[in-house]
């Protein structure tokens, strides 16, 4: 229970930079495979956040409006593939 609060509110606090073990795992099989990959895990790979330490700050983008977004991967995909031309 404590690793899916962990993953949940690393979740909602969208730390920059960050991504809990086994956010993809969740993401993409759902929690019953996160969960039995927990289980076949002896032991936490996950280091636990010091109870006093500051949370990271939130990333610029991360309330970006979805055209500034887009526009931003826009340009370096141009510039990708003109260094390939």
């Amino acid at each position: 229970m404590a690793r899916y609060e962990e993953l949940r509110r690393s979740v909602l606090e969208g730390r920059a930079g960050q991504r809990p073990l086994g956010l993809a795992l969740f993401l993409r099989e759902g929690m019953r495979a996160w969960m039995d990959a927990w289980l076949a895990c002896p032991v936490s790979l996950a280091p636990r956040p010091e109870a006093n330490a500051a949370p990271m700050p939130r990333s610029p983008l991360a309330s970006a409006p979805r055209e500034l977004v887009d526009l931003l991967a826009s340009m370096a995909l141009a510039q990708i593939q003109g260094e390939a031309a």
